[in-house]
């Protein structure tokens, strides 16, 4: 396999020294080189294939001088019926056929392994683990190396640098990326790259599957675009799961009310459990699943290209399992989608209306509940409330995109008209207000002003769907401080004007239009009025979705401050660290509040979830420090880059010790503490726990529940046998064999990269 990679990629245009390949010592010719040194590793029909790697476990010789290469060859050849190899067949599978390749040895000043797909699972994800000289001393964890996780769609990079480490030469990662790509279409599959850098010479030494994806997968596709204008940045888990909910419900209603067809929504349930998902810690549109909900719609191609276009979506792929709806189906679906677009201005209309009257009998019944149980069955009727009726607004979205795009670009500067938009409306209440208080001080007068200000737009910030968000409603004092800022900035005419003129900005930036004017409508085009009046509606309805959203924010807060009561929190603020099925009781997963929130709500599970919110402080912190990615393809799972990045800090003591994963899942565990491999014969279902390991390891990895090493990176042999193994490891533990002690039990957490202590021996 080895050598027919390597075959392959020299004719295609790739870097490769100069090599041939023997069955035996006695075939050798080396006038295809003149180097005086060679390398010698194996080639077997098995070796680097899609089932097993076999990595370290051949023989592999550096700097075989010519005189000795016959010797090199015998030996790589013998290395075939070596324990190691025979520990990793009874495990993976006998070996029938092995070669030996012959190549010119390189003095590379920089070696290293190059993942074309995060290892992990994240296919647009680069990784390259360089160090200084040889290859062998970055696979083996004996140099000091630098790794780069490189994101192929937006170019951004996360470095974990050891102390001593290389510093990598200006557009090495981006070539490796390039050249990456090149190799996964040569070889048909993600590829393990081993490289050198040689007097500023990029070579290819040898590649091979990466064993550890899965077979089969769906992708899974995030993107950032458009939403992350409503969710910048990290969002706690509490806005997470509502976030989940609100978009299950309400596409969930939209499907139905097209297709008209339960079984059609039934099996499309997985699909809208995921239209938004979350990795390390942000949240992002599950963006295949969009797909597969756009191409059930008429025209889906061109309302796919206009979606992206209004979205600004950059990756144009479209990955989609394209759902099969019976015939039926689709008609209806054509007339509904039809139907409802006809009628939308006057379904928004309506919608607006009725949000409009509800919310103040909402807020009533918020302040008259004061328990869990009561604020369960509240944060029920909320959600349901909102995504009964909310679908008639991605209708709207599709109406604003189409007539934006049928205006043309030369009509588009009449979007940006500012006439009575609703995003304007706070930004000049805000200016009479100020006015008033430089004018009164605090009077009576503009105390009502203040609070009736509070009431209609005191939800309505920055970062305003996210729950955790410190508002106007949920701390006035926000509010006093603007407006005294204002009043110490201006004063009079100056001020008015000044903030007009902010007005006019902040309404700018909050949407690219207007509402309908009818003065100046009339005027207009056909589609740029339509434009008009959807965006329009579009604004409203969202001025009303952050009132909505403010009233879930205050039970959640509501919910916070009798946790902290029961001592079960610090304060009441922790409570947006908590999952909503910790905070109610019950099952409620994701999306599925309605069924699995117990009636009444639950509050019969006192658990203290103090340690809990201190552990996602810490991991909260460490997500902070992580680029943001715009987009990431996974395969089939979604993994987070805490799970390979950088290493974190324990978030509650000496009980845990933490480290960087490199193969996951779950472990528990008795810890046995390996100093000499050869003395340990029973590890079956033990925590091993070492200094360092080798390719060796494969005899007592095979029966052990998981492992953990105070050296190592993802890149090594031994984490390359270990998941393919499957067996959990955590590496870069400071001091594992001096914390851990023989008997005690272990948890393994590859989730956050920690190691749990549970019990002592």
């Amino acid at each position: 396999m080895k050598a027919k990679n390597l075959e392959l990629l020299k004719n295609n245009g790739i870097r490769v020294p100069e090599f041939i390949v023997v069955e035996s010592e006695k075939e050798i010719d080396l006038s295809f080189s003149d180097s005086a040194l060679f390398a010698v590793r194996s080639s077997a029909a098995a070796e680097d294939g899609t089932e097993r790697s076999y990595a370290g476990q051949f023989e592999t010789l550096l700097n075989v001088p010519r005189e000795h290469v016959t010797e090199a060859v015998r030996k790589v050849l013998e290395s075939a019926g070596n324990s190691n190899v025979a520990a990793y067949e009874r495990t993976k599978g006998r070996e029938k056929e092995i070669r030996v390749i012959i190549q010119k040895m390189l003095h590379p000043e920089l070696s290293g392994v190059l993942f074309t797909a995060n290892p992990a699972g994240i296919l647009n994800e680069t990784v390259v683990t360089a160090g200084k000289g040889l290859g062998e001393g970055v696979v083996r964890d004996e140099v000091p190396t630098i790794t780069c996780f490189y994101n192929r769609d937006d170019g951004k990079s996360l470095l974990i640098e050891e102390e001593g480490g290389p510093a990598l030469p200006d557009g090495l990662v981006e070539e490796l990326a390039q050249q990456g790509q090149k190799i996964e279409e040569i070889l048909g599959h993600p590829a393990d790259v081993e490289f050198a850098v040689e007097d500023g010479q990029l070579f290819i030494l040898q590649a091979r599957p990466i064993t550890t994806l899965p077979k089969e997968y769906s992708p899974v596709v995030l993107d950032s675009s458009n939403i992350v204008e409503s969710y910048p940045g990290v969002s706690l888990p509490v806005t997470q799961d509502f976030a989940k909910d609100i978009y299950y419900h309400v596409f969930q209603n939209c499907l139905l009310r097209l297709s008209k067809d339960p079984a059609l929504v039934e099996s499309m349930d997985e699909n809208l459990r995921h239209m938004v998902d979350t990795a390390n810690g942000r949240i992002y549109y599950r963006i295949s699943s969009w797909y597969d909900i756009l191409e059930l719609l008429p025209f889906s191609k061109k309302i796919i290209e206009v979606w992206q276009n209004s979205l600004g979506v950059k990756n144009r792929l479209v990955v989609s399992d394209r759902v099969k709806a019976r015939f039926g189906t689709k008609v209806r679906i054509f007339f509904s989608f039809c139907r409802y677009i006809l009628s939308c201005p006057r379904d928004m209309r309506k919608l607006n209306e009725y949000f409009g009257e509800r919310i103040g009998p909402l807020r009533e019944e918020l302040s008259r509940t004061e328990s869990l149980p009561a604020l369960a069955s509240l944060y029920r009727k909320l959600l349901l409330e909102i995504t009964e009726k909310w679908d008639i607004t991605l209708v709207n979205d599709v109406w604003t995109f189409i007539f934006t795009a049928l205006a043309g670009k030369k009509n588009r500067a009449g979007l940006a008209d500012v006439g009575s938009l609703e995003s304007m409306k706070p930004a000049l209440a805000f200016s009479a207000l100020a006015k008033l208080y430089r004018k009164e001080g605090e009077s009576e007068a503009f105390k009502a002003a203040f609070s009736e200000y509070i009431d209609l737009y005191g939800d309505r910030c920055p970062e305003d769907l996210k729950l955790e968000t410190h508002t106007m409603r949920t701390n006035p004092e926000l509010l006093m401080e603007l407006v005294e800022e204002a009043e110490a900035e201006k004063s009079g005419a100056e001020e008015a004007d000044g903030l007009r003129t902010e007005a006019v900005r902040a309404a700018d930036e909050a949407a690219p239009g207007v509402e309908l004017a009818s003065a100046a409508s009339k005027k207009e085009g056909f589609f740029l009025r339509r434009a008009k009046q959807g965006i329009a509606n579009r604004e409203i309805s969202r001025m009303n979705r952050s009132r909505l959203f403010g009233i879930m924010r205050e039970i959640i807060l509501k919910s916070g401050r009798i946790l902290a009561e029961e001592g079960r929190i610090e304060e009441a603020r922790d409570v947006m660290y908590l999952r909503l099925s910790e905070i109610f009781g019950g099952e409620i997963g994701v999306s599925e509040a309605e069924q699995k929130i117990p009636s009444g709500g639950s509050g019969a599970v006192r658990k203290d979830f103090r340690s809990l919110v201190e552990s996602r402080k810490a991991e909260e912190s460490a997500q902070r420090a992580l680029p943001a990615f715009e987009r990431l393809v996974f395969a089939g799972q979604i993994v987070n880059h805490r799970e390979h990045g950088k290493k974190q800090e324990s978030g509650s003591g000496s009980n845990e010790l933490s480290g960087i994963p490199v193969s996951f899942g779950k472990a528990e565990g008795e810890v046995l503490i390996v100093r000499d491999p050869k003395a340990v014969s029973d590890t079956a279902g033990k925590i091993l726990v070492t200094v360092s390991t080798d390719p060796g390891w494969v005899h007592i990895l095979r029966d052990a529940a998981g492992i953990v090493a105070e050296r190592g990176s993802i890149l090594s042999h031994t984490a390359i046998i270990a998941r393919e193994l499957k067996k959990p490891s955590i590496v870069n533990v400071s001091g594992a064999t001096e914390s851990l002690h023989d008997g005690d039990i272990v948890l393994l957490d590859t989730d956050t990269g920690i190691v749990r202590i549970l019990r002592r021996a």
